[in-house]
């Protein structure tokens, strides 16, 4: 644990999507945690100017580089994105396939649970991708994998699999997170895991720490955190919900906490949804959530919601 996540506390922050921002990164570092951050709006041309803005306000405010960089593969075709996460002292960095490979193995099953027959993203087999991923792990960074449907294969270049379940914020599969890390724990014994999802109190914290988790990653209690970007009406409603307010959305099968019913006919699309920070005032209004929403059940600050997770134990 110590050298893969050298903080104060095994408690990983993985915000997802548009919640990702700078603010809540640095938030969660100074309660102890280490953070992660998805340049959410950033494209291939503006992520590595982005990542330094980023990375050289978040060493100002924390005074190192701790952070798990979420980084679609698509953009690790590009050396200049590689050299700007090496120059900016990122130590670890999680992939996950872009939009159009998104699409393909994992979007396209629609209600139906993960069986095995989706895809193999194309990136990560692409030659430029290998190359630089290569390169990376030669100046220290490590991978992180996302491991989201019941056959997905493990790549060579992975360092840590995270694995994702059927509670997952995003996530419909026909495993839970706990089934899936105790059969990794079988199947990959020396691989370092960080389960992914369905984090609600120090219980389970400690379940996973006491079974050989290098870490353990919370999307949906640090989303509703008092320093998230979201709005109070959505925290609110999230406060007011437990995981048997959860469904899965019509197109993805995704889970969500759904505040009104879908409008087909929006321009407000299912995955770029402006809920996530116009809340329930929105004519869409829904943000993915896994059953880690049952801890989320008064407001929290950053370092309450960390203090809460390690059963209020010094930090």
């Amino acid at each position: 644990m110590a050298v893969l996540f050298p903080v104060a506390h095994p408690i990983m922050c993985a915000i997802m999507n548009q919640v990702s921002e700078i603010n809540l990164a640095i938030a969660v570092a100074k309660a102890g945690a280490m953070p992660s951050l998805m340049l959410y709006n950033s494209n291939n041309e503006t992520f590595a100017s982005d990542l330094k803005t980023n990375m050289a306000q978040f060493k100002s405010a924390v005074g190192n580089t701790d952070i798990v960089l979420c980084v679609p593969a698509s953009f690790l075709r590009s050396a200049v994105v590689c050299d700007t996460i090496i120059l900016c002292g990122v130590k670890f960095i999680e992939i996950f396939p872009s939009h159009a490979d998104t699409n393909t193995f994992m979007m396209s099953r629609g209600t139906s649970p993960f069986d095995g027959t989706e895809l193999i993203p194309t990136e990560y087999t692409n030659s430029e991708f290998l190359n630089n991923i290569n390169f990376l792990k030669d100046a220290g960074v490590k991978i992180l994998m996302r491991m989201v449907w019941e056959k997905q294969p493990v790549h060579p270049f992975a360092d840590v699999l995270c694995i994702k379940g059927a509670d997952s914020a995003g996530i419909k599969g026909s495993k839970t997170v706990k089934e899936r890390f105790m059969q990794f724990l079988e199947t990959h014994p020396t691989m370092p895991l960080i389960p992914y999802g369905g984090i609600s109190s120090s219980d389970d914290v400690d379940f996973y720490i006491n079974n050989g988790a290098a870490a353990v990653a919370v999307g949906t209690l640090f989303a509703a955190c008092d320093d998230s970007r979201l709005s109070n009406e959505t925290k609110n409603k999230m406060i007011e919900a437990t995981s048997k307010d959860l469904t899965s959305l019509d197109t993805s099968g995704q889970s969500a906490l759904v505040f009104t019913t879908a409008d087909k006919t929006s321009a407000d699309d299912i995955n770029r949804t402006s809920s996530l920070v116009k809340g329930i005032s929105s004519a869409v209004g829904h943000i993915y959530a896994g059953t880690g929403i049952d801890g989320v059940t008064t407001n929290r600050t950053a370092h309450q919601v960390v203090r809460y997770l390690s059963g209020n134990r010094a930090i």
